[in-house]
């Protein structure tokens, strides 16, 4: 079911010089980001703002209307699927949608399936039929348009395969002191199976951040010792094969659903926390 709210967006343009290290600094606090089709990243504010940022640092603000019904509650994460804008909520079963062009019209995505369950929805994503997303239960659902939902099989990932296949990620007990990292498809090909390498070390965080133009899958992953420190890595692999890598700062202090976006063009840009914690700062790097 769809229901359409209409209401009046404020929007604001700030223009920044690039920094000379190529970091892009915007102001504020984060809690996810979304790639747009035209290169343009958005990133999602913890008091219900959109910012569109391009580049060479000009950003647009957009303030959305409180959340429709619940009007305390706060957006947890946001996809982009051309012009249109869309918001689940960690306080909502609903998912919300505006038109960032003409955002007059708030569209509302009613689940049954979702409102039975009492999901708590912390993520989405687009896909070819509507959107996927995943809650506080680590549970996994596909919605099209018109609500009609499934839930998809246990372990599944948010992000599908370049073949529009899901993935089905695992952590593997090996009996060893390392455990291993498997991601494979819904039908068993495997995609990537991982380990730390060091003895002593393991694999401390781990996640997708999807399949390039090259349909090679983009992740990343942070091993250490613990307390030892760590060492974080972006990579790219095919065929269970490591075909690029880049160690990298981490991502410490920023507590946001999603920090790493995949890019049209195959780059990655990444949200860090700014020295200062005044806010954030965006480096797009190439694999």
């Amino acid at each position: 079911m769809i229901r359409t709210i209409f209401i009046v967006m404020i929007f604001s343009m700030i223009v920044f010089v690039l920094p000379a290290n190529g970091e892009v600094f915007i102001s504020g606090n984060f809690l996810s980001m979304a790639a747009g089709s035209d290169g343009s990243v958005y990133l999602l504010s913890d008091d219900n703002q959109i910012v569109k940022v391009q580049k060479d640092g000009t950003n647009t603000r957009i303030k959305l209307p409180p959340v429709p019904e619940i009007p305390d509650a706060r957006f947890s994460d946001l996809t982009i699927n051309d012009s249109n804008a869309t918001f689940c909520s960690f306080q909502s079963s609903n998912l919300y949608s505006i038109d960032i062009e003409k955002p007059e019209k708030y569209s509302v995505v009613e689940s049954e399936i979702l409102h039975s369950v009492k999901a708590k929805l912390l993520s989405v994503c687009t896909t070819k039929n509507g959107f996927r997303v995943i809650d506080a239960d680590e549970r996994v659902f596909e919605i099209n348009h018109s609500g009609e939902t499934s839930k998809l099989a246990e372990n599944t990932v948010l992000f599908s395969a370049s073949s529009g296949e899901s993935l089905i990620f695992k952590i593997i007990d090996s009996g060893k002191p390392r455990e291993i990292f498997k991601v494979t498809t819904q039908s068993g090909k495997e995609i990537l199976e991982r380990t730390s390498k060091n003895p002593g070390d393991r694999i401390l965080s781990f996640g997708i951040v999807g399949f390039d133009y090259q349909e090679r899958l983009v992740f990343f992953e942070d091993t250490g010792a613990g307390d030892k420190g760590s060492r974080f890595m972006l990579l790219a692999a095919k065929d269970d094969k490591i075909l690029a890598s880049r160690e990298l700062p981490g991502t410490d202090g920023l507590m946001a659903v999603r920090s790493h976006v995949l890019m049209p063009d195959g780059s990655i840009c990444i949200m860090r926390l700014s020295k200062d914690e005044t806010g954030v700062d965006l480096s797009w790097i190439t694999l």
